[in-house]
């Protein structure tokens, strides 16, 4: 209804910031009453339903970051009755932006300080889908490129821009 409506601009939109190497895949672009608008849609249980996480806030911001959006909205689907629908709104906030920032630079300091220190291997830092791809170059036959593949085919989960990787690393794999 949104893209009959001329409201909707994008969906499962592949976003990237090379400031900071972070990438995302955000959900809905619609035209909204500030200009462009981030929605973002959750399903939650009646368990969780009229609670808004933290994490899905710093998701929306991120997501306006990287559109320009001065509004967004999260838009909570009760799973356990589809009919119930809640939008929270929240305006842009660049402090709490540079806050998300800060926290993925820590924990990027933390793992190269694991690695430095031989607790974890830098083979381990590659994400499931990373392993796929560069098994899917290297080793297309191997047990390893099978499981992840296998694996990655039962979580599943992957949406816009990392489906698309997905399928690419799939076909180069049979070529």
């Amino acid at each position: 209804q949104l893209g009959k409506s001329g409201m909707l601009v994008g969906a499962e939109v592949a976003g990237y910031d090379p400031e900071h190497n972070i990438s995302a895949t955000i959900e809905t672009i619609v035209r909204g009453q500030t200009g462009l608008e981030v929605v973002e849609i959750k399903t939650r249980g009646n368990e969780t339903f009229n609670t808004d996480p933290e994490k899905y806030v710093d998701q929306l911001m991120f997501y306006m970051y990287l559109t320009g959006s001065k509004q967004g909205h999260i838009a909570h689907v009760n799973r356990d009755d589809p009919n119930q629908v809640r939008f929270a709104t929240y305006q842009y906030d660049p402090k709490r932006m540079q806050a998300v920032f800060d926290r993925v630079e820590e924990a990027r300091n933390e793992i190269r300080g694991l690695v430095e220190e031989g607790v974890v291997s830098p083979y381990e830092t590659y994400d499931l889908l990373s392993r796929i791809e560069i098994l899917a170059r290297t080793a297309p036959d191997s047990p390893e490129f099978r499981e992840y593949v296998q694996h990655a085919q039962t979580k599943g989960g992957f949406g816009g821009m990392e489906q698309r990787r997905f399928d690419r690393a799939i076909k180069s794999a049979q070529l």
